[in-house]
């Protein structure tokens, strides 16, 4: 046929012909991942990938570009799941992240929407383990990042991220407490007055639950990374 021969120059493709080894490493963690599902013990994820394999697995693919490293999500989800069992949440925190930058990289780069809900999911990480200073950080990043540069404005960006975490079933729909951050932090308000007097002198966005949940995202915005081919 017209295809008979062909193989695919990517590097990602190169790099697995020339080395079968992680083609094994993916498939062992797909496997893993589906005797798991969701929702697991500890001692189910140490009988679908003992600790000592993950990291053998993990000293292979950290050599490589981030971009090459989406199997090593996997690995990350369970060594997070273990350390929030074990009271780590910094740790676990940190896996999350790792997660969201290797999918990052390997989408290319650049503006994405996927980025946006990336990040967004580690900062509801953050915040059910307390971390809000943490949480907040992360919003502020990922409002100057990848927002800003595109027209949007801080109260878009505070109604998007409330629609997105009320709208999500992944997700509960934060507390006040997660709008005040959004308001302090990512819109770059500072902390020094309690949020509701900063309201009360009109110096505060207020985003009620019903404004997020009529907010309505574009399936197709340029202003946004969104396209309809994506």
């Amino acid at each position: 046929g017209i295809d008979d021969g062909f193989e695919c120059q990517c590097p990602k493709c190169a790099l697995l012909r020339a080395r079968p080894e992680l083609v094994h490493i993916d498939a062992r963690i797909h496997d893993a991942r589906r005797q798991l599902g969701h929702g697991s013990t500890t001692s189910a994820r140490e009988r679908a990938l003992p600790r000592l394999d993950r990291v053998q697995i993990r000293a292979t693919l950290d050599a490589l570009p981030d971009a090459f490293q989406p199997p090593l999500d996997g690995v990350l989800l369970l060594e997070a799941a273990d350390m929030v069992g074990g009271g780590q949440a910094r740790e676990a925190l940190a896996a999350y992240q790792r997660i969201a930058d290797i999918r990052y990289a390997a989408r290319g780069g650049a503006f994405q929407w996927e980025r946006i809900m990336d990040q967004f999911a580690v900062v509801m990480a953050m915040l059910n383990c307390g971390e809000v200073p943490l949480a907040a950080s992360c919003l502020r990043e990922t409002f100057l990042t990848n927002c800003r540069p595109f027209g949007r404005t801080p109260e878009d960006f505070v109604v998007l991220a409330m629609q997105i975490f009320g709208t999500n079933p992944k997700l509960t729909f934060p507390s006040e407490e997660f709008e005040d951050a959004l308001i302090a932090y990512a819109v770059g308000v500072t902390d020094d007055i309690p949020c509701a007097e900063r309201r009360a002198q009109g110096n505060c966005a207020s985003v009620t639950e019903e404004r997020a949940h009529e907010a309505h995202v574009p399936s197709s915005d340029p202003r946004w990374g969104i396209s309809n081919n994506a």
